[in-house]
């Protein structure tokens, strides 16, 4: 109890750790009191205590899988019992009897293998138990922990000792305990490296997509495994756990929902003062027009995972970068690692080595094995055969020095069943001088420039655009009453109010929609 007392202290109090404490507790105090107690009711009285002590715990991602964890050993527990019996000893007690006794290195090798089975198949219940939450909160499924668990769970039993004799013995001799540091420092180091390999391997994949109703059956197939009386017949028990694996599969497939869908969705995400447009085709590819936020790249990588899980989709077949401001590029680095993705199209204006940004993606491509290219004048992207993804406007060389390329931004075209998006970046100056020289076809759905800055939504640049819907991908609204105005009377919208969409269908019926606070998108604005 002392050890696990300094544990919690060391954890910071956290609540999963005082789950485990608390549980500690109540069993210590019924083998003290030699009262038997049932480890559900435990369970039940240390949920009631977290929730007095800090209701917000509930909604805690850590506390939510710590208690279903538990949950999941209980369920091995009560349907495999034979897995938690020591039948080792029974064996080998049996065999003492004959003449074939074992020696004290097979005793010891079966009950390792005894470990490492119970190991692998408690970590598979737990894994597959998580698997809704884990899926719904980090957008990725992973089986890797199941190996990684086997691997490191010895050396944990080693690690978790010498951590508390550290922190113990350091209050009072320093040298002494930097004996055991030492060795135990080199153990964890091990451990993160075993982290690491399985962090990368091929059992982890980003899920298409999960149904609330597939969520709703699984719980409840998992509460009916867990609490079922233990005299439930096996053929029950059987069409149970046969339906609970196959709502796993079907809910948690890394097979794309969205081949299903023959309409072109285009969102422009609300990630604060930055840019991140994400186009899914009808034949379900992914294109991302910028993906960067001047408050934070990893939130805006955030947001454009959740919006790739709820399109039904779990790869980026293209990544266009429009040039080089921190704001369009900063989220790509956290994509690469935990997305999928097949090609990053450069311009060419932004080639330099020293630009930190792009160095940082060409690092980060080369690790993982990406397909980097750099656009030229009326290339074209060719990801569905109905979709035309084309350059209307882009650079042709690097500049010599480090300097503002907003000028020279790639201004993306995409036409689809006679309907016209565009998305211009920060294309300003002689960049939009340039675009006037040429024949707009009048846009259907128009992501304003730079953000709208009053200085590039000029009153020549709305006339030459006509568009019909103008979106302002910014992290404030100044100049609004001015760029209303200007665009008038045609729709406009901000994705400081949320996340707005513009979805096409095959006849060419185009309808946009703004997310609302509320968790919803609001009432279709039809064309």
């Amino acid at each position: 109890m002392a050890g696990m007392t300094l544990a919690w202290i060391l954890a910071e109090f956290r609540p999963p750790v005082f789950r485990a404490w608390l549980l500690g507790l109540m069993l210590f105090w019924s083998w003290t009191s030699f009262r038997k107690i049932r480890t559900v009711q435990a369970l039940g009285l240390a949920g009631w205590i977290c929730l007095i002590v800090n209701p917000s715990w509930l909604f805690d991602v850590g506390t939510q899988l710590s208690f279903l964890a538990i949950v999941a050993i209980l369920g091995c527990w009560k349907w495999m019992p034979s897995l938690f019996r020591n039948q080792i000893e029974t064996k080998l007690l049996t065999s003492e009897s004959t003449s074939d006794s074992p020696s004290s290195i097979q005793r010891g090798f079966r009950h390792a293998i005894h470990f490492l089975k119970q190991t692998a198949i408690i970590s598979l219940a737990i894994t597959l138990f998580l698997l809704p939450i884990l899926t719904a909160h980090f957008h990725l499924v992973s089986l890797a922990g199941i190996p990684a668990t086997v691997l490191a769970l010895p050396l944990l039993a080693i690690a978790l000792p010498g951590l508390i004799l550290t922190a113990t013995i350091g209050f009072f001799s320093p040298a002494i305990a930097s004996l055991i540091a030492t060795p135990t420092h080199y153990i964890l180091m091990l451990m993160s490296g075993l982290a690491e390999l399985f962090s990368r391997g091929p059992l982890q994949w980003l899920p298409a997509g999960i149904n609330f109703w597939i969520v709703a059956c699984f719980c409840l197939l998992a509460g009916l495994l867990v609490f079922l009386p233990k005299q439930t017949g096996i053929p029950l028990k059987a069409g149970i756990s046969t339906s609970w694996c196959l709502l796993l599969v079907i809910g948690l497939s890394p097979f794309p929902s969205s081949i299903f869908h023959q309409s072109l969705e285009c969102r422009v995400l609300s990630v604060g003062h930055g840019n991140a447009c994400l186009m899914r085709c009808p034949n379900g590819r992914i294109i991302l027009f910028d993906a960067g936020s001047m408050e934070n790249g990893r939130f805006a990588s955030s947001a454009i995972t959740a919006s790739l899980s709820d399109l039904g989709c779990n790869r980026i077949d293209a990544i266009v970068i429009s040039h080089t401001d921190t704001d369009h590029l900063n989220a790509i680095p956290f994509l690469m690692d935990e997305i999928p993705i097949h090609t990053i199209f450069l311009n060419p204006v932004g080639l330099n080595p020293r630009h930190p940004g792009l160095a940082a993606i060409v690092e980060k491509a080369g690790e993982h094995h990406i397909n980097l290219r750099y656009l030229q004048p009326e290339d074209e992207i060719r990801l569905d055969k109905k979709v035309r993804i084309s350059t209307r406007q882009c650079g042709s060389s690097p500049l010599s020095h480090l300097t503002s390329d907003n000028e020279h931004s790639i201004v993306m075209e995409v036409e689809y069943a006679d309907r016209h998006l565009l998305f211009p970046a920060d294309v300003s100056g002689d960049g939009q001088e340039r675009l006037f020289e040429e024949t707009s076809p009048g846009y259907d759905f128009l992501v304003a420039p730079h953000h709208g800055s009053i200085k590039d939504n000029t009153l020549d640049f709305s006339k030459w655009a006509g568009a019909e819907n103008i979106v302002f991908s910014t992290g404030d609204e100044n100049g609004q009453g001015y760029l209303t105005e200007l665009y008038s009377p045609q729709q406009v919208l901000w994705t400081t109010a949320g996340a707005v969409r513009c979805r096409i269908d095959a006849q060419g019926h185009c309808t946009v929609e703004q997310w609302h606070r509320n968790q919803y998108w609001g009432i279709p604005l039809e064309n």
